[in-house]
């Protein structure tokens, strides 16, 4: 079965993605805050990675925790984000690997689209 981790802060997006994902015949993990997605020892194993770029108030956001992962796993990323403010999207566009973006609400149809993009649909 193939595996995909969610990182969202939001309990309820988190839930609506993670039944999203099950019901397509997904397992998955889910985190909500950057130190606890940092304990995973083995990035390798998700066939892609959802996350959120605000991840409420902290100090780390998703966008720092893509290049964190980078360093040891290449899966498939995807961004999901209901900012669209110009410091955030500059800091994306100068990510230097293929992800995809999904603008919140996210809805069922937009998350299978995106794994589809990175042929796990």
């Amino acid at each position: 079965m193939k595996e995909i981790l969610v990182i969202e802060d939001e309990v309820i997006i988190q839930l609506f993605m993670e039944q999203t994902l099950v019901r397509a015949g997904y397992s998955v993990d889910c985190c909500d805050s950057p130190s606890e997605v940092l304990k995973i020892a083995d990035f390798n194993r998700y066939q892609a990675i959802f996350c959120d770029i605000g991840l409420g108030d902290r100090e780390t956001d998703g966008i720092d925790l893509f290049i964190r992962i980078r360093e040891t796993c290449e899966r498939p990323f995807i961004f999901v984000t209901g900012s669209s403010d110009i410091g955030t999207m500059r800091r994306l566009h100068n990510v230097q690997h293929p992800y995809r973006l999904l603008r919140k609400p996210v809805v069922e149809a937009d998350i299978l689209q995106a794994l589809g993009e990175f042929d796990l649909a």
